[in-house]
């Protein structure tokens, strides 16, 4: 079709989806006094979302005015376009919580600040929850935590994290994205279970459970940043977990995630071992782990159990003390019944050691994979986690180009030089090490989404 009937093509479809005339309607805070001839402008807003809902149609916004909201619950609630929900001024409205159930469908929540005000009255223990027929909603530019004054979980005692046992998001059905959103002080961060899920740019700052988890086809965690695990109880910590439920999990993508164990510059006594991604309960059929940073002390840093038609490339695992040590490790193992791995990619990547990575018989291949012996002399400044190789280390160029993604974890061009480098980062060349350039990338890097 030419460019020209496409555009057409396109411009009706929005035209179709979207209402002409789309409405805002505002919503007040609590302990407003709410006028009798409240029409949901700015000046006589409603005094709850039920009431914009009422009259709302796709397309529509509903603004949350500066204050506390309360909880927002919807059931059964369609849209053919989505309806947005958000603070009016930059996550200045707070809510107690989101529980979406019944047939709920199309609508974003955004810049909203969702904590509970009482945390020996909670009223629900997982701020953000969705069943498993909602489905089309995004959670985008959310402040999530598990109290005003969560910023200070280095300090908490293990009695006052299993105080604020609260979970951040837990969604359940097909479509749903958690986006460029900040979790903080939390049990678990975001799960999903839904087909085509979608976990980007977030930040899980503080936790005790694990920090992300896709259980469900063709989701896709990306560009997220996980730190700081406590160990407050026997749960074993994770910074990404899936397993397969009742089949196998299909199409899971893991793409520049970073993963430390820790990097407050507070430090906790109560700091855990973390396993950084974890796919110990296979199958995973088609899975893409590639460019993700894992700085841990805990053997597993990616650890594979069943794997069929997967690639696993350009990873950094990477001791956390960037001391010479053993792992964590880079593993692919067979299913826990014992059928093996097979047809799997593992090229490129960094790490403290390697296990499984290399079987004919099976399909298994392995290319240009590296020991790391010393991470404090390969890479920038370890103890700032900053892992862009150095000109010396050997992994500048040297990388196998069929493998290797076409972008890095900065989503930098690779390859940028002779040839790709191993590992997460493209660093290009000898020079650009020490550039002003990388000091940019740097701070990207270690900077919250």
């Amino acid at each position: 079709m030419p460019l020209r009937k496409h555009l057409i093509a396109a411009a009706l479809m929005i035209s179709t989806s979207v209402p002409g005339w789309a409405a805002t309607y505002y919503i007040a805070p609590k302990g407003t006094t709410i006028s009798t001839t409240a029409n949901g402008s700015e000046t006589k807003p409603w005094g709850s979302v039920g009431s914009a809902i009422k009259v709302a149609k796709g397309g529509d916004t509903i603004l949350l005015m500066d204050g506390a909201h309360g909880g927002i619950k919807l059931y059964n609630t369609t849209f053919e376009a989505p309806v947005t929900i958000r603070s009016m001024n930059g996550q200045r409205a707070r809510v107690e919580w989101i529980l979406l159930q019944g047939t709920t469908r199309n609508f974003v929540f955004r810049d909203i600040s969702i904590w509970p005000s009482n945390l020996d009255a909670v009223e629900r223990r997982t701020l953000i929850e969705t069943n498993d027929s909602v489905s089309d909603v995004t959670f985008d530019n959310m402040d999530i935590r598990s109290s005003l004054d969560a910023s200070n979980y280095p300090t908490w005692t293990a009695v006052e994290w299993n105080r604020r046992g609260i979970d951040g998001v837990v969604t359940r059905g097909p479509r749903s994205s958690v986006i460029n959103s900040k979790i903080t002080g939390i049990n678990f961060g975001i799960q999903t279970t839904g087909d085509s899920s979608l976990i980007a740019n977030n930040s899980i700052l503080g936790f005790f459970g694990d920090g992300l988890r896709a259980l469900g086809q063709k989701s896709i965690v990306r560009n997220n940043t996980v730190s700081d695990c406590v160990q407050a109880n026997t749960n074993h910590v994770d910074g990404f977990q899936s397993w397969q439920r009742t089949v196998p999990v299909d199409g899971l993508v893991l793409d520049g995630n970073k993963i430390f164990e820790w990097s407050n510059i507070k430090s906790s006594p109560l700091r855990c071992k973390l396993q950084g991604i974890g796919l110990f309960d296979g199958f995973y059929d088609n899975l893409v782990i590639q460019n993700n940073v894992v700085s841990t002390s805990h053997y597993h840093g990616i650890s594979v159990y069943g794997a069929r038609n997967a690639k696993i490339l350009n990873n950094t695992v990477v001791s956390a003390s960037g001391n010479p040590s053993k792992y964590p490790w880079l593993a692919l193992y067979p299913h826990k019944n014992g059928t093996p791995s097979t047809k799997v990619t593992i090229a490129n990547n960094l790490a403290m050691s390697f296990s499984g990575t290399s079987n004919a018989t099976n399909g298994v291949v392995s290319a240009s994979n590296t020991v790391i012996t010393y991470p404090a002399t390969m890479f920038t400044d370890v103890k700032s986690f900053n892992y862009v190789p150095k000109a010396a280390s050997g992994y500048i160029d040297t990388a196998n180009m069929l493998y290797a993604p076409k972008t890095d974890i900065m989503g930098a061009p690779r390859p940028y030089g002779k040839g790709p480098d191993r590992g997460a980062f493209e660093v290009g060349s000898s020079t650009t090490t020490t550039t002003s350039g990388t000091t940019t990338t740097r701070a990207k890097f270690l900077a919250a989404p």
